[in-house]
């Protein structure tokens, strides 16, 4: 376990790195033998999504979700994939799932905002747009001398 969780910091920082093939040969290498590794699934699924292979991605990232129900992450990842697939409802339900699991998650207010806009409820989606505005301002997130100015802290476990 410890190996394939190393494994995983690899494959990780080979795709931030833009090391996609690296991560998708580290994350495949984790799945022989652990099948039901979830962040292996996860990455799988970012670098092939990046690698232009929308269906592919979206098993693997289905995979992830199903794996780690409680991730919120995984959860706003699947929605900007059905974003990008235009599949609006599935986006919408992942968006929700991640804010049931991280309500204060900025991405999944503004993710789902998007969503939302593009269903036609503008309604809706500005007073998304609103809370995540407010979030971000509240947070250190984006604040350039903050220690955690990077990330999103709903994807901690990632």
């Amino acid at each position: 376990m410890l190996e394939a969780k190393i494994n995983l910091t690899e494959a990780i920082s080979a795709y931030r790195c833009g090391n996609r093939d690296e991560a998708l040969r580290i994350s495949r290498a984790i799945l022989e033998s652990e099948p039901n590794n979830a962040g292996a699934h996860y990455v799988l699924g970012i670098a092939r999504a990046d690698a232009g292979e929308p269906i592919k991605a979206l098993l693997a990232l289905q995979r992830a979700v199903s794996l780690a129900p409680e991730n919120a992450s995984f959860h706003i990842t699947l929605g900007n994939l059905y974003l990008v697939l235009e599949r609006d409802a599935e986006a919408t339900r992942a968006f929700s799932q991640a804010l049931s699991i991280a309500p204060n998650s900025a991405p999944a207010h503004a993710n789902l905002a998007t969503t939302l806009k593009r269903q036609g409820r503008l309604e809706e989606a500005v007073a998304e747009f609103r809370i995540a505005l407010g979030l971000l301002r509240s947070s250190t997130w984006l604040r350039p001398s903050a220690p955690r100015a990077l990330t999103d802290p709903s994807q901690d476990d990632t």
